[in-house]
């Protein structure tokens, strides 16, 4: 890791480094680059060396989104857990905690590795800190994950969600990236990732099939599994993970949750959609006019779910 402080290269992160996707929501890149040489990404090749923007540059560019009216911001990183200047990542959360005038802080994406206590009690004790948790495990087998490269094996993983459960409970969602088929993984060891899914209990997945790419680690041991049994591999995965999921949203049905309102669809029977603090999308009914809703953080009643999003009640108008 590196603190770019007050370097030259500060020029990677300019005071207006923001992408404003509406009215309500803002982008801050954070830090930039990868240190991991995970064995099937270019990443670490074409971003080069982690490298930290100043605690202080973030602050200020996030206080002054939420002047200006921004009530949710999203902190951006290869890694972005790994940030680190004269301040942790979990401190940096702290801080922008403290800014009154913002609703949600999230960040993508983070790193197992650096997902550690401190992250986590920070995400309890700050209300405006988001609770989803994206947690890229790419697989359920330990021989396979070293020969990825990952820093983690599928014990230390399942250690690392024990705690999320134990000091968070319901109170945030589990999400996970997952590569099938990568060069040498067996059946068996391609089994160990759909029982991962059972033993997590993720909200939502994205998975993949391995794809050669020139330049990483991997190449070198070219792509021995048949593309029709990645594929196969591919949608058992998705099938198990549609199950688990669909218990889970039914789940909550009947749970109260607070959702920042950012969509507005005037013709739809549902005319309004936000998320929930652990980023669920939930589409409501509305009374009266839908635009009065439009950026307020609003207390809801889950009436219904599908299988990537929920319908609620506004309690309070």
């Amino acid at each position: 890791q590196v603190n770019v402080g007050q370097d030259p290269e500060n020029h990677l992160f300019p005071p207006h480094n923001i992408s404003r996707r509406s009215r309500i929501k803002g982008l801050i890149t954070i830090m930039e680059g990868c240190d991991n040489y995970c064995t099937y990404c270019i990443v670490p090749f074409t971003r080069g060396r982690e490298r930290s923007r100043p605690w202080e540059d973030i602050v200020a560019e996030a206080q002054r989104l939420a002047d200006n009216g921004t009530k949710e911001i999203e902190l951006l990183g290869q890694n972005v857990n790994s940030y680190y200047s004269t301040i942790s990542f979990a401190e940096l959360l702290r801080k922008l905690n403290e800014i009154e005038a913002l609703e949600v802080v999230r960040y993508v994406s983070p790193h197992p590795k650096d997902f550690d206590r401190d992250v986590i009690e920070t995400l309890r004790d700050c209300p405006r800190i988001a609770t989803n948790i994206h947690l890229p495990a790419q697989s359920g087998n330990s021989r396979i994950l070293k020969r990825m490269g990952r820093e983690h094996t599928r014990e230390h993983y399942l250690e690392k969600v024990a705690m999320i459960r134990e000091v968070l409970g319901n109170n945030c969602s589990l999400t996970s990236d997952f590569i099938v088929g990568f060069p040498g993984e067996l059946e068996k060891e391609f089994n160990d990732t759909v029982t991962l899914l059972q033993d997590v209990g993720y909200d939502r997945i994205f998975s993949f099939m391995y794809s050669p790419r020139p330049g990483t680690g991997a190449i070198k041991h070219g792509d021995p599994v048949p593309q029709e049994e990645k594929s196969r591999r591919l949608q058992i995965l998705q099938q198990t993970q549609n199950e688990l999921q669909k218990e889970r949203m039914t789940g909550r049905i009947g749970r109260d949750y607070q959702v920042l309102v950012d969509t507005l669809k005037p013709e739809d029977r549902f005319p309004v959609a936000g998320r929930t603090r652990d980023n669920i999308l939930v589409h409501l009914e509305a009374k009266g006019a839908p635009e009065r809703y439009f950026g307020r953080n609003l207390a809801v009643k889950i009436t219904g779910a599908g299988l990537h999003t929920l319908r609620g009640q506004i309690i309070e108008d």
